[in-house]
């Protein structure tokens, strides 16, 4: 919104008429190829590149729409290893049958961070944990919500 604002005062102080900018400036931003797929919004809608008058090279092959989802799944999986680095995120060691701590939610100052009684792991799937007590109470929580 900051971007479409700041065409109209340009070409409202350059006495322009802004409407006619602004169909300029959304044609040549629809026109210009995004940075992790390398096509431009339109291209990937219509098909077939927008005439602008915008430098380009000329492509040698058409892109097709699988070779957009490929190469943006492959753009998020390095930008997925890179932050599951930077935040030290590791696998969990919990398994079934395995005793643990749930967070309960915080009431006041002087209530317990955690339950006061073990539960016992009946099922995991990925991070998310099922965990049951003697009276067959079940909670399900993501395995971070936990200690052992």
């Amino acid at each position: 919104m900051r971007t479409l604002n700041k065409t109209i005062k340009a070409a409202t102080v350059e006495s322009l008429n802004w409407k006619q900018e602004l169909f300029k400036f959304l044609r040549n931003y629809r026109a210009t190829p995004h940075s992790t797929t390398s096509i431009s919004p339109a291209e990937a809608l219509l098909g077939r590149q927008l005439q602008t008058k915008l430098p380009e090279l000329p492509k040698s092959q058409p892109k097709v729409q699988k070779s957009i989802l490929v190469q943006d799944d492959q753009r998020k999986s390095v930008m997925k290893e890179d932050s599951d680095l930077r935040n030290n995120v590791k696998e969990s060691e919990l398994k079934e049958s395995d005793f643990l701590l749930v967070k309960e939610p915080h009431k006041d100052k002087l209530s317990t961070p955690f339950y006061s009684k073990p539960l016992c792991v009946t099922d995991k799937k990925g991070s998310m944990i099922t965990a049951e007590d003697e009276s067959g109470h079940k909670i399900t929580r993501n395995s971070s919500k936990s200690k052992e």
